[in-house]
């Protein structure tokens, strides 16, 4: 469905919504394998055409997300990729990827009672109902309503997210204690490694390495000022 979704996206969906045409859906697939060839009916013409009529009731756990282009009852069918629903051309809007396999075109099908009929957005490359046949309403998960960015790491408590801190830390410290110097391949390794960070540890991690830092001048394994050198390396110029 690239690119109107793209890989990572959090779909948001309703799960008791009458798909329609036009509606991206998730449903269950009947094979979790995209490259199978699971069609038991498959309908060809002139040896050049092909669509799969089946409107099986397997179905995996896999969960599948293509867009309803015909309900029950619509005779559908593809020239040269262009899709016609009871001999409607389809608007443009929703192909955003050029077909540019065998089944651009296909013999007209009709939609059975309880089937829909799914094409992927990305046509040129979409595992859907032209390969594995009719989506039976019941495989129907939900109907997309919206998406969203992947969520930020969720550090589920205090504990968790000191753990994550140490993790972080630990090859740092390792990193500060080879020498007696804080040498500028030091300093630019630890601000690369806090950059790296989440940004909801990132804080934490800066507050760690910065006592670390201390510990180690007052100790004597450091210089004295580097301490203020890693400081201002992660959190900017000390002002008045």
């Amino acid at each position: 469905m690239t690119p109107t979704y793209e890989p990572g996206d959090v779909l948001s969906y309703d799960e008791d919504a009458a798909p329609e045409a036009g509606d991206p859906i998730i449903y269950l697939a009947r094979d979790a394998d995209p490259t199978a060839d699971a069609c038991d009916d498959r309908i060809t013409v002139g040896g050049e055409g092909t669509v799969c009529a089946d409107l099986s009731t397997d179905r995996t756990d896999e969960e599948f997300l293509h867009r309803v282009v015909g309900v029950a009852g619509d005779e559908v069918r593809l020239e040269d990729g262009a899709l016609f629903v009871n001999d409607e051309p389809e608007s443009s809007a929703y192909e955003t990827t050029p077909c540019g396999r065998v089944a651009c075109t296909t013999p007209e099908i009709t939609v059975p009672d309880g089937g829909l009929f799914v094409l992927g957005d990305n046509r040129a490359s979409a595992n859907d109902s032209r390969f594995v046949g009719f989506v039976p309403e019941d495989a129907v998960v939900g109907v997309v309503t919206d998406a969203g960015d992947p969520p930020p790491p969720d550090y589920q408590s205090a504990a968790e997210l000191r753990v994550s801190v140490d993790e972080l830390l630990e090859p740092i410290e390792e990193r500060l204690e080879t020498g007696v110097s804080l040498s500028s391949a030091k300093l630019d390794y630890i601000s690369e490694r806090v950059e790296a960070a989440p940004e909801a540890i990132r804080d934490d991690l800066i507050e760690g390495v910065i006592g670390d830092v201390q510990a180690l001048s007052e100790d004597g394994y450091l210089p004295a000022g580097a301490t203020v050198r890693v400081y201002e390396a992660l959190k900017g110029p000390i002002t008045e």
